[in-house]
């Protein structure tokens, strides 16, 4: 048995909140630290949900090992950026319930808020507009989480299937394009299947979709409020915080490969992009997002693939193998499907070199091949009783005979159109209007829901050979 110690942690920085009122494109936004509650909270019930953990093997739930025993173990193999995420803290996060936003029968479909590719909203309205979209049939509003400024973080189901397409937007504040996208395909399928029977039986039947529309609500809001122009959550103020992008827990994360490497890209403190935090895992929206995915993909095991949008110049990113092999399996099949149907660029496979905190994308593809959280504070492949990074595991002699046999399902980064910041984020959301038109997203989620439902049969298939 492993004996473990206990580990002292940077303490976290002062959280400084500021209000800022300013014009950007003519639209009048609003950035306040402690906002208000919208309308549509008087028309509402909020019930509870916990997921169950109890039967799951996570991990360990014990200590942390320090950051010198760290050090260490991974001498000239690689070098501690970021210390990981605590297990115990870990587990106490995906603890924290689900609150079900429940409406009335009667409860009618707001009209002050009209959805349009051709103005910046305020998170309030973005927060109308979820809650006008669940009081569809086969609608489900969830509260998975709240900012460091109060704000909460929404998820949103559409169907009622046992197979789930899980989406996510917004993680970076300034890209915004990908938030108003996603709401229009999850708002036409809605309104598709109320009109046609057929639509919504599939929604029952074949695949359901869980998605995040808002990841940042804190970054959307001081980039719809200034223009400038951040990927963090602005959570220590004036535009500087963690990148939610870079500040999962996984198997690469907080280890930079390479002792020669200078880990310049890694910020060692609150940073308009690309800071992963004093320690992995302790922002508040890397959190919320963490107890999504576990729901769909560790206590529902419904989960078939997941697609998360951003905006940097219309490429599809896969997530691989951390074993170094360019494989050809789900990702890449999945990914290849959207690129035929996009007409995007397919991004080259590229090996990974650590450092940074994980991706979303990363954290989804660790979780579904089973990974575990384990003493380096990391989720890590599990190997003779320990959840190994990837620093450590690469090391081993035939490492490559520990890697899962499981196929992970589709994890894949989406890039929309690469807009220029510069010009504000009315012209963001614009360009995704565009985007909208000329690539045919009216009919992505069916592409999405029906590769994904196709991939899950192969390789229900397979394993029952």
């Amino acid at each position: 048995m492993f004996y473990f110690m206990s580990v002292v942690l940077a303490a976290m920085a002062p959280m400084l909140f500021s209000s800022v009122s300013s014009t950007v494109n003519n639209v009048e936004m609003e950035y306040a630290a402690e906002p208000t509650l919208s309308a549509t909270e008087s028309e509402h019930g909020v019930a509870e949900q916990d997921l169950d953990i109890d039967d799951l093997d996570l991990g360990v739930n014990e200590p942390m090992l320090s950051v010198n025993e760290i050090a260490e173990l991974i001498k000239g193999k690689g070098r501690l950026i970021t210390p990981g995420m605590n297990p115990s803290d870990y587990i106490a996060t995906l603890r924290e319930p689900w609150k079900e936003i429940a409406f009335s029968e009667d409860a009618e479909i707001l009209s002050s808020v009209s959805f349009s590719f051709d103005k910046v909203f305020e998170y309030s309205q973005w927060e109308s507009l979820l809650f006008d979209l669940a009081k569809h049939e086969d609608v489900r509003l969830y509260e998975i989480g709240e900012t460091m400024q109060g704000r909460k973080i929404y998820s949103v189901e559409v169907g009622s299937a046992e197979k789930t397409v899980l989406l996510s937007a917004g993680v970076h504040a300034r890209e915004i394009g990908g938030v108003y996208l996603l709401y229009q395909m999850l708002k036409e399928k809605v309104e598709e299947a109320e009109k046609d029977d057929a639509a919504r039986q599939s929604l029952m039947d074949s695949v359901k979709f869980a998605a995040v529309v808002l990841a940042n609500p804190d970054g959307y809001a001081y980039y719809a409020a200034t223009g400038s122009p951040i990927k963090s959550n602005n959570q220590y103020g004036a535009g500087n915080g963690i990148d939610i992008n870079r500040s999962f827990p996984v198997s690469y994360g907080g280890i930079l490969l390479g002792v020669a490497k200078s880990g310049g890209d890694f910020p060692n403190g609150p940073a308009a992009a690309n800071y992963s935090g004093p320690t992995l895992g302790c922002a508040k929206e890397t959190q919320a997002l963490m107890r999504f995915y576990s729901k769909y993909i560790a206590v529902e095991n419904s989960a078939v693939a997941y697609i998360d949008i951003h905006q940097q110049g219309r490429v599809v990113y896969r997530s691989t193998r951390i074993d170094g092999v360019d494989d050809t399996g789900p990702n890449h099949q999945f990914g290849q499907r959207l690129v035929d149907y996009l007409g995007y660029r397919f991004a080259p496979y590229e090996a990974f070199n650590g450092g940074e905190g994980g991706t979303t994308a990363r954290m989804v593809m660790d979780l579904s091949l089973g990974f575990k959280m384990g003493r380096f504070g990391v989720l890590g492949l599990p190997v003779e009783g320990e959840a190994l990074p990837l620093a450590l595991y690469k090391d081993m002699p035939n490492y490559l005979d520990y890697y899962p046999n499981n196929a992970s399902i589709p994890s894949i980064t989406l890039e929309i159109t690469k807009t220029d910041y510069s010009k504000g984020p009315l012209r963001n959301v614009r360009d995704a209007k565009a985007e909208y038109s000329k690539y045919k997203y009216s009919g992505f989620l069916a592409l999405a829901a029906n590769e994904a439902a196709i991939m899950e049969n192969h390789s229900g298939d397979a394993e029952a050979n």
